[in-house]
């Protein structure tokens, strides 16, 4: 056809058309297996996120917590039957007497597929972080990002408050010396800046956001974000330690039994050891991780009830549980800009108080005024006319921060590209192999242990016997 003649001939030409790489194919495949499924999964089992009109009715809150934690409840119940089964049978010691030598290889094969699904598992939840949206180490920029601007906005209104403490100390002295005629002038800049410094007051407990006034700004900023990106990868990680600490108990076991076996041992040591190791540390350890499942799964399922409609739910809950402050910037910035917010309305109170500083301080003729009609003043120009262009530059800053755009950026980021697709999709891939591994491999793989061992100790003990009897009734021939 002309469409492969072009294609061969751009080819010799040395001209190849560009196709998607392997990042994005793996990216694509990842998005498209370990992630959709996960989403679909936990939408249509999580409960109704309680709605708008209801949010302030404390029984709707207790029927959603008990919706999500059903699954959660049944499951833990599980794991307790399961722990009990695998206790009870490891306290009753097997009474047959086998008829041939126990193989150790349905054992050695149990723990190779043990081991095969937690792999599975590990790989599944480090593909949705590598391949997925959920990146570490974006989430770590992203939390960086967040305590940055926090901070630089935190640094520009303690600069505003700066600045008006400042023209109040220099405008304060000059009243009382200068004529009735600038005095007056004087006044009302005083009143202007004081109105400025009341409305860059209201803004501060906004930005303070992060308990970091303590320490000197630049340690803060690093402490913080240190801090928060370590603890992203600390819970990253320390998720996988239920099948971490699995695969361990299935190499151990798979090490008794592979001794056991190769040496032709009696038996006795490994069986021991096999009951204690069930007793102490299997069962408990089935316990847990079908506990930690349970949790993940509740989390999982409220995070999935909540990402059917995100920035309607977010606004619900703080409704519910917060002031009308705060409810009314979050609905400004998730709407994108719409409605009223005290934060940007204290943000250009201060804007027209400095405008109408700039104003008035172009109007005094400083100069001229200070030095006809004030007794003793000593100030520098330039001092008066700095400060405000000082604070409106702080406040265009500030005002880049605290735009609807740039808020609303970090709160997309960390809810609808991270939390509320790879997390729940990771959450859900380690729920399925923790219940498989807690529930079903680690109870069978335990319980075939424990018969391996109970058959290999009897059948030793028979091969004992007959050589006693054989020994014990064996005839010596007669001398010729």
């Amino acid at each position: 056809s002309l469409a492969s003649h072009r294609s061969r001939a751009g080819r010799r030409r040395g001209h190849f058309s560009p196709g998607p790489s392997a990042a994005m194919v793996a990216k694509e495949w990842a998005r498209h297996y370990l992630e959709e499924p996960w989403l679909a999964v936990m939408w249509r089992i999580a409960p109704q996120f309680p709605s708008v009109a209801r949010a302030g009715s404390s029984a709707e809150w207790y029927v959603f917590a008990g919706g999500c934690c059903l699954a959660s409840a049944i499951l833990v119940l599980l794991g307790a039957c399961v722990t009990v089964a695998m206790l009870v049978r490891s306290c009753i010691r097997g009474g047959w007497q086998p008829r041939r030598h126990p193989s150790s290889k349905p054992v050695l094969c149990a723990c190779v597929l043990t081991l095969l699904v937690i792999g599975a598992g590990i790989f599944a939840y480090m593909a949705v972080e590598s391949f997925g949206e959920i990146d570490l180490a974006r989430a770590v920029v992203q939390i960086r990002s967040a305590v940055h601007d926090a901070s630089a906005a935190r640094r520009s209104v303690e600069g505003l408050l700066q600045t008006g403490g400042a023209l109040s100390a220099v405008l304060r002295p000059m009243i009382n010396s200068c004529t009735s005629e600038v005095k007056q002038q004087l006044t009302n800049l005083l009143s202007e800046v004081e109105r400025y410094s009341e409305s860059a007051g209201h803004i501060l407990p906004y930005v303070q956001v992060f308990p970091i006034q303590a320490f000197p700004t630049r340690v803060s900023d690093a402490l913080v974000s240190d801090a928060l990106g370590s603890m992203a990868a600390l819970v990253f990680f320390s998720l996988l330690g239920p099948l971490l600490c699995s695969m361990l108990c299935c190499i151990a076991i798979f090490a008794v039994v592979g001794a056991t076996r190769c040496r032709e041992g009696g038996g006795q040591f490994g069986c021991c050891c096999m009951r204690g190791f069930v007793l102490m540390l299997l069962a408990p350890l089935v316990l847990v991780v079908s506990i930690v499942a349970a949790g993940e799964l509740g989390v999982g399922v409220t995070m999935g009830s909540f990402c059917r409609d995100a920035d309607t739910n977010a606004l619900t809950f703080i409704r519910a549980f917060h002031d009308d402050v705060a409810y009314n910037s979050s609905r400004y910035y998730l709407s994108g800009g719409r409605g009223a917010n005290p934060l940007t309305d204290a943000l250009r109170q201060a804007n027209d108080s400095i405008s109408v500083l700039v104003g008035q301080v172009g109007d005094l003729n400083v100069q001229t005024n200070l030095s006809e009609h004030c007794r003793n003043v000593i100030f520098e120009e330039e001092v008066l006319y700095a400060l405000p262009s000082s604070a409106r530059l702080q406040l265009d800053a500030l005002g880049t921060l605290l735009s609807p755009a740039h808020v609303y950026s970090h709160y997309k980021v960390a809810v609808h590209e991270i939390a509320c697709t790879s997390v729940i999709s990771a959450l859900g891939w380690l729920i399925v192999f923790q219940v498989a591994v807690s529930l079903l491999c680690l109870p069978v793989l335990a319980c075939m242990a424990d018969t391996f061992f109970d058959r290999w100790v009897a059948r030793k003990a028979q091969l004992q016997q007959v050589r006693h009897l054989q020994e014990l009734y064996a005839v010596e021939p007669c001398p010729a």
